[in-house]
C-alpha cells in the first residue's frame, strides 16, 4: 500500500503562522504524521484491484445463475411432461368410469 507524502515542514510553518508555538507545531506535525503512517488508506490501485475482483465474482455468480436457470428449466419441462401424462391418465379413468354410467342411461 502506497503512503501519501506529507510535507511536515510546510505543516509546521502553517501552524506557526496561525500563532501556535514552535514546540507545539512540531508536536502536532509529528502526531499527525504518525497517525497517517498508522492509517491504512486504500490507493487507487487498491480500489482498481478490488473492482476487478468484484467484477470477476459478479461474472461467476452470473454463470452459476445461468446454470441454475438451465437446470430449473429442465426440471420444469420434465415435470410438465409428467403432469400432461397424469392428465391423460386421469381423463381415461374418468371416461372409463363415466362411459358405463352413460351407457346405462341410453
Amino acid at each position: 500500500m502506497a503512503i501519501t507524502t506529507f510535507d511536515t515542514l510546510r505543516f509546521v510553518r502553517t501552524l506557526q503562522e496561525s500563532g501556535i508555538s514552535d514546540i507545539q507545531a512540531e508536536a502536532i506535525s509529528r502526531a499527525f504524521k504518525d497517525a497517517q503512517h498508522e492509517s491504512d488508506f486504500a490507493t487507487k490501485a487498491d480500489i482498481r484491484e478490488l473492482r476487478s475482483e468484484i467484477h470477476a465474482l459478479d461474472r461467476k455468480i452470473d454463470d452459476k445463475i445461468t446454470i441454475l436457470d438451465t437446470k430449473i428449466d429442465g426440471k420444469f419441462s420434465s415435470l410438465e411432461s409428467k403432469m400432461n401424462m397424469v392428465q391423460w391418465v386421469l381423463l381415461l379413468i374418468v371416461i372409463a368410469i363415466i362411459a358405463p354410467q352413460l351407457k346405462s342411461l341410453f
